[in-house]
């Protein structure tokens, strides 16, 4: 991996681990995604100028950078500035374009400001904790016990 190569820095095709707004553009058309939070970490933005929040959802591998304007649609969206609250809430991103420091108009994502219907979630700890409970309470035969 190379300090300066930017398809080691910022991923190339699909091999990306962040999402980006091509990911969001289906045989040409521009797509409203609905995606489940399943996490939520705090990280050391792309530039390492300071911190971002990083979304992971139920079922896919790349993540989301929140900006400081998907931040605060989340935050209005949930009503809540804590953003583990919004784990198990399923949010819809959508393609859109924005214009950079530079002026130039740059593809980008979008939190959409209307919530698509909330999915029941479990997060995975708990549900392996469920599982394992669930297998606790089944209670065994003498015989099944090897010693």
């Amino acid at each position: 991996m190379s300090d300066f190569n930017v398809d080691d820095i910022y991923g190339s095709g699909n091999g990306a681990n962040y999402l980006r707004a091509n990911d969001l553009i289906i045989n040409g058309q521009p797509k409203r995604v609905a995606l489940t939070i399943e996490n939520v970490t705090s990280e050391t933005n792309f530039d390492k100028t300071g911190k971002q929040l990083v979304l992971s959802f139920v079922g896919k591998d790349k993540r989301f950078g929140l900006n400081k304007t998907n931040a605060n649609m989340l935050c209005n969206l949930f009503n809540t500035r804590n953003a583990l609250d919004w784990i198990g809430k399923t949010i819809t991103l959508r393609p859109d374009k924005t214009q950079n420091k530079n002026g130039e108009t740059v593809d980008c994502i979008r939190v959409d400001f209307e919530l698509p219907p909330q999915v029941p979630f479990t997060p995975p700890a708990q549900a392996a904790q469920q599982q394992y409970a669930q297998t606790q309470s089944q209670p065994i035969a003498a015989d099944d016990i090897p010693f």
